[in-house]
C-alpha cells in the first residue's frame, strides 16, 4: 500500500505504520481525578475507579487522597447537622484543590458525597452537578434503583457528567437537556425515578451527538463514552443481577500452596500464585507496589511455601529491586514498567482463572485494578481483593504454619 502526500511524494507500508504510531502515541489523555467527603468509604471510591478503569481510551481515573474538613473549609462546614451542600461552595473547594495540586485546566476533579446536594435551580432533588471540569456527585438514593450495585449509577454520573462538560453545556444553562425524557445522557430526570431508563438505556440520541461533536468531542472519546454505557447497561442486566445473587464456590489454599475452587484446581505461574495467596491474606487491602515491598518478608515466606526453594530471586524481579554491596534494596526498575508489569501479572491471574471457571467466575475472583495517584503526580497500579460476604476462603493450617 502506499499514500500520496500533498508534495507528490510516497508514503510506503513502514511509513504508513510510523504516521499511524506516531498519532495513537500523541492521543491526548484527560485525567479524571475521584475524591471525596470523609465520610465516603475507600471502598465505594475503589469500586467506582475500578469500574472507570474498565474501559480503556483517552480519560484515565485515579483515586486519590479523600477531602478533610480542613480541606472544605471555610466553603463547606459538615458539622453543622443536615447542612446541604451547595454546588458553588464545592466548586470552590475543587478549585482551591486543583491550585494545590497543580491540576492540569482540562483535567476533570471530581467529589463524591453523602451529603445532600443543594441547589435552586428548578427545584430538582440533583444526584450530581458541574462546573467547567469540576464534577459533583451524591452516592446516596441509588439503592432503588440499581440495587447492589450502586457504583454503577455513580460512575455513570462521572461519564455523563464528563460528557456534558465536554460537548459545550454551560453551568445553569438547561436548553440542551430532555425535559421530556428519550432514555438519552442528557435527559433532565426532573422525576428522580426517570433515571432508571437513562442508566439502562445507555443512549445519546442523534442531535446531543450532533451538538457534542460541533463542540469539539473527538472519536477516541466518544468511542470510550459509548464503552463505558454499553458497560454501564450490561452491569444492570437481570441476568447479571442474578448472577450476582448466586453462590460463589468456596477458595481453598492447600497446604501445599495450591489454589482451588470449589473441586476444581487452578494452574497459576508461581510467582502470580504467590501475590494472589498474598491478596487473600490480605482481603480488602490495597496493594501497590511500595505495599508490596514493605511486606517483603511475608511475600517472600509465601513464595518459598510454594516453590520450596530458599531462592528469593525471583520475588526480587518481581518487585523490581535488588540487594546492593552494603546489603540494603535498591529500586532497579522505573516505576511505569513496574505498573505495566503488575498490570500483566494480575490480567495473567485473571486468565488463569477464565481458562478453568469461565468468565463470570473470574470476574469475581480477580484481583480488582485501580490507579492511584500520588502527591508527586505518580501514579501507582493497585490491586485489591475486595471484601465479599458472598466468597468464603479457606487456608489450610498446614500452609499458614509454613509462611509463619
Amino acid at each position: 500500500m502506499e499514500v500520496i502526500c500533498k508534495n507528490g511524494s510516497y508514503l510506503n507500508d513502514v511509513a504508513i505504520l510510523k504516521v499511524i504510531c506516531y498519532f495513537l502515541k500523541n492521543i491526548k489523555s484527560m485525567n479524571v481525578y475521584i475524591t471525596s467527603t470523609p465520610e465516603i468509604s475507600n471502598k465505594k471510591i475503589t469500586q467506582v475507579v475500578e469500574l472507570l478503569n474498565k474501559e480503556n481510551g483517552p480519560l484515565k481515573f485515579y483515586f486519590i487522597d479523600k477531602l478533610t474538613k480542613n480541606d472544605l473549609a471555610p466553603h463547606v462546614d459538615l458539622d453543622v447537622d443536615d447542612s446541604p451542600i451547595y454546588f458553588d461552595s464545592l466548586n470552590k473547594v475543587a478549585n482551591k484543590e486543583r491550585d494545590n495540586f497543580n491540576f492540569p485546566k482540562d483535567d476533570f476533579y471530581v467529589i463524591l458525597t453523602s451529603h445532600k446536594l443543594d441547589n435552586a435551580y428548578f427545584g430538582k432533588n440533583w444526584f450530581s452537578y458541574f462546573h467547567s471540569k469540576n464534577i459533583f456527585v451524591r452516592t446516596y438514593g441509588w439503592e432503588n434503583h440499581t440495587p447492589g450495585k450502586t457504583q454503577v449509577a455513580i460512575a455513570h454520573q462521572v461519564i455523563e457528567n464528563i460528557f456534558q462538560s465536554i460537548s459545550g453545556h454551560q453551568y445553569e444553562k438547561y436548553e440542551r437537556f430532555h425535559h421530556t425524557p428519550k432514555g438519552c445522557i442528557n435527559d433532565f430526570c426532573g422525576n428522580e425515578y426517570e433515571i432508571e431508563m437513562k442508566l439502562r438505556t445507555g443512549h445519546i440520541c442523534k442531535p446531543c451527538l450532533d451538538f457534542a461533536a460541533q463542540n469539539g468531542l473527538s472519536i477516541e472519546l466518544l468511542g470510550q463514552i459509548s464503552r463505558f454505557l454499553n458497560l454501564f447497561r450490561q452491569e444492570l442486566l437481570e441476568i447479571q443481577s442474578t448472577i450476582d445473587e448466586l453462590p460463589v464456590p468456596k477458595v481453598r489454599i492447600t497446604e501445599k500452596g495450591h489454589v482451588f475452587v470449589g473441586d476444581k484446581e487452578i494452574d497459576i505461574k508461581l510467582i502470580n500464585r504467590a501475590l494472589y495467596i498474598f491478596a487473600v491474606l490480605n482481603r480488602g487491602e490495597v496493594l501497590s507496589i511500595n505495599y508490596l515491598r514493605s511486606r517483603f518478608e511475608e511475600f517472600r515466606n509465601i513464595y518459598f511455601a510454594i516453590k520450596k526453594t530458599g531462592s528469593d530471586k525471583a520475588v526480587k524481579t518481581f518487585m523490581g529491586i535488588n540487594v546492593n554491596s552494603n546489603g540494603e534494596r535498591i529500586v532497579v526498575r522505573e516505576l511505569k514498567q513496574t505498573n505495566k508489569y503488575l498490570s500483566d501479572v494480575r490480567n495473567e491471574i485473571k486468565t488463569s482463572f477464565k481458562m478453568v471457571l469461565g468468565n463470570e467466575l473470574a470476574e469475581i475472583l480477580k484481583l480488582g485494578l485501580f490507579v492511584k495517584e500520588e502527591y508527586d503526580h505518580s501514579s501507582q497500579s493497585c490491586f485489591i481483593l475486595p471484601e465479599n460476604p458472598r466468597l468464603e476462603v479457606e487456608i489450610e493450617q498446614g500452609f499458614l504454619e509454613m509462611i509463619e
